[in-house]
């Protein structure tokens, strides 16, 4: 079994128990450096009451006649218990901002595993009793705006947290793509795998001079059974026919967003170039009269219209492309 298969597998087991020991580590720690948060406060205010009683006797002393000196409030402000209390406290507040972490993610990883979510749930419950312990201890040895402070950082945090979840989500798929050469087609991919494709495959005809379907199809994982054998490595591109007639040697691929009758989007894949007829010398020919016939956005898009729903079993899951399996030729 690969390391990367491992983590699939397993992530959301070590997520898990990780989690789990973050509980426990959260709460000893707390217990520890809670008395001793409440001691540097306690010192602080002492030290501070030392110094008013030090400045008043010196006062005294220099004024005899002197009757009485106001006593100012000398008790800590909100503000300073919590920067004396914040280095004592922040390993627990790390080990709880990554056991927190690590359920989110947990969470994030396994929305489709329902025994990781029951474990999830479970897990939430003891890390919920621990967190209110926690917060006990806070107010009992500190104060109540302490509590609401370190509350308030902690939703900021959180908040986050879920805004930077949301984001990977949308950056990373997977999503429904299409393919304007093979009208019908449906598959599962992430953006970023897709747009690896067109990195590589470009490079290769750019090395090569020439590159046809076949390498495209498996490049981005598209089973042979998907498509016509002959006619994918008939069909493609020549960099020199393409810098004579489109003034371009790579091919510009791009993504048209489409959607079915319940409005599912689907990605579809169309090239700036059509591919054309490998096998045609061009030197009195016109590339436009040997076109992949298969090419067509617009079959594809009324495929995709005229769709009311996306069966599932039908689409084709792709994990990562084939350039990954196969290696950069």
């Amino acid at each position: 079994m690969g390391f990367k298969k491992f983590l699939e597998e397993k992530g959301g087991w070590i997520l898990a128990a990780l989690s789990c020991v973050g509980v426990i580590t959260t709460s000893v720690l707390s217990a520890n450096e809670a008395p001793k948060a409440k001691q540097a406060i306690n010192e602080e205010e002492y030290n501070r009451r030392m110094q008013f009683c030090a400045a008043s006797a010196k006062q005294f002393a220099e004024n005899p006649e002197l009757q009485s000196i106001p006593v100012p409030d000398l008790s800590l402000t909100t503000w300073e218990k919590i920067k004396i209390a914040t280095p004592i406290m922040l390993p627990s507040l790390i080990s709880g901002g990554l056991t927190i972490g690590g359920i989110i993610t947990n969470q994030a990883i396994n929305a489709k595993k329902q025994n990781v979510l029951a474990l999830a749930a479970a897990g939430y419950s003891v890390l919920q009793t621990e967190y209110d312990q926690y917060r006990k201890v806070i107010r009992d040895t500190q104060s109540e705006e302490v509590d609401q402070e370190a509350l308030r950082l902690a939703k900021m945090k959180a908040e986050a947290l879920e805004d930077e979840l949301a984001r990977l989500k949308e950056e990373n798929g997977p999503y429904l793509y299409s393919i304007s050469t093979i009208p019908g087609l449906i598959f599962e991919a992430k953006p970023a795998d897709i747009q690896e494709v067109f990195l590589h495959f470009n490079r290769n005809l750019v090395l090569r001079g020439t590159n046809d379907l076949a390498e495209l199809y498996a490049f981005i994982g598209i089973p042979e059974t998907e498509y016509d054998q002959n006619d994918s490595f008939r069909y493609g591109w020549n960099e020199y026919e393409n810098q004579v007639s489109w003034e371009s040697s790579f091919v510009d691929f791009d993504i048209e967003e489409v959607e079915t009758g319940n409005g599912t989007v689907v990605r579809v894949i169309t090239m700036a170039i059509t591919p054309y007829d490998l096998t045609v010398d061009y030197t009195n020919e016109n590339m436009m009269d040997h076109e992949c016939p298969s090419y067509s956005f617009k079959r594809t898009r009324e495929y995709i219209t005229g769709l009311a729903q996306i069966y599932w079993d039908r689409v084709i899951k792709i994990n990562h492309p084939y350039i990954y399996r196969m290696g950069i030729i």
